[in-house]
């Protein structure tokens, strides 16, 4: 019989806030499908354009609707999801940004129906949990792959792991710490097959 494993995000909480001289501004918008359906449960973030850091990041609403908030400068938006390809969309914020309606395409490369996607993420209590065990969304990607679309998760090329623009994150997998950071996380994750994962949550 097959083992599968459990991965847990934890996002360990702090206040932060950006520097007061710093003018805020929101970059929102709306996700739809091909039908016109909102996408749920979708990564969206903004990179540093510069280093390619998180700047701030979330998730979207049951509507498909996003609202991230950032001081003035240049940034990438980031919209991924299983299922879909990734959208990258560079933006000059210098005051409040409504993209109205993003559209995003079905990856040709899933054969699935993309309502396997919506029914695979389900939020409970403080948590989202992405239920992987057996779905076809998973086949010849690494627990690396599938992180990155995990909603409100975002894993850069350096192995440092935010939720929702927030870097103090701990990882446990089976309930027991991964006492790794960096490359050496990243390195592990990218050993690990992605179909052994039986759920990813976020908490």
């Amino acid at each position: 019989m097959k083992k599968f494993f459990s991965l847990c995000l934890l996002m360990i909480m702090s206040i932060s806030v950006f520097a007061k001289q710093a003018d805020i501004f929101t970059v929102k918008g709306t996700l739809k499908d091909k039908e016109n359906v909102p996408v749920m449960y979708a990564n969206v973030v903004l990179l540093n354009k510069a280093d390619k850091s998180v700047a701030n990041g979330g998730v979207s609403t049951e509507e498909g609707k996003f609202s991230l908030s950032v001081p003035a400068g240049d940034y990438t938006l980031s919209v991924s999801f299983m299922g879909y390809k990734t959208v990258n969309k560079d933006l000059s914020v210098k005051s409040n940004i409504d993209l109205g309606a993003i559209k995003m395409e079905t990856d040709a490369a899933v054969l699935s129906d993309v309502t396997i996607t919506a029914k695979m993420t389900e939020r409970k209590g403080d948590r989202l949990v992405v239920n992987l065990a057996s779905s076809p969304l998973v086949e010849g990607k690494t627990t690396k792959d599938i992180i990155n679309y995990t909603p409100g998760v975002w894993l850069d090329n350096k192995g440092e792991i935010s939720i929702n623009g927030k870097k103090n994150v701990r990882v446990m997998i089976n309930d027991r710490d991964v006492k790794m950071s960096g490359e050496e996380l990243l390195t592990y994750l990218e050993s690990l097959q992605a179909s052994d994962v039986l759920k990813i949550e976020v908490i």
